[in-house]
């Protein structure tokens, strides 16, 4: 879970990365398959364009927001207290977000698959693309939290 607020990215995931699919595609996708026959009863590995770890994510966030951004390697016992003691979650959601954590290390979110493009006519989103496209947001939202604004560089 992203601890924007406090420069820290902080996850079980090791170096492993993942083809991280955004709401967006996935709805899109979900809507076509669910107006169609075509692909009825078909497995399909909904996925974003590329393959991005949590490293990679905390540098997009430093990138494109200008806010100190830095990913924290956890154990999954550290991981999960983070989860619940820091981010607020519950005790079966920290689990839930750490097998996953656990899963990318593992590499099992991937490669990518042009399911999202194939079914929708649309490239799908990578995550750069996702939180660029979202600055404005998370500026307001920090100034909504009485933060400073991103590009202050807190010591």
């Amino acid at each position: 879970v992203c601890q924007a607020w406090t420069g820290h990215l902080v996850a079980a995931a090791g170096e492993g990365a993942a083809a991280f699919v955004t709401e967006e595609d996935a709805a899109r996708t979900a809507a076509v398959l669910l107006t169609s026959r075509e692909r009825s009863g078909e497995m399909l590995e909904v996925t974003g364009p590329r393959m991005e770890s949590y490293s990679d994510i905390a540098e997009a966030i430093r990138e494109f927001t200008s806010q100190r951004m830095s990913y924290l390697r956890a154990t999954a016992s550290a991981a999960r207290g983070h989860l619940i003691s820091s981010a607020g979650l519950t005790e079966q959601a920290a689990d839930l977000t750490v097998s996953c954590q656990l899963a990318i290390q593992a590499g099992k979110y991937g490669p990518p698959s042009p399911v999202v493009r194939d079914l929708t006519g649309s490239n799908p989103i990578s995550v750069r693309e996702f939180i660029q496209a979202r600055r404005r947001a998370w500026a307001e939202d920090r100034q909504a939290f009485g933060l400073p604004p991103t590009g202050s560089r807190q010591p």
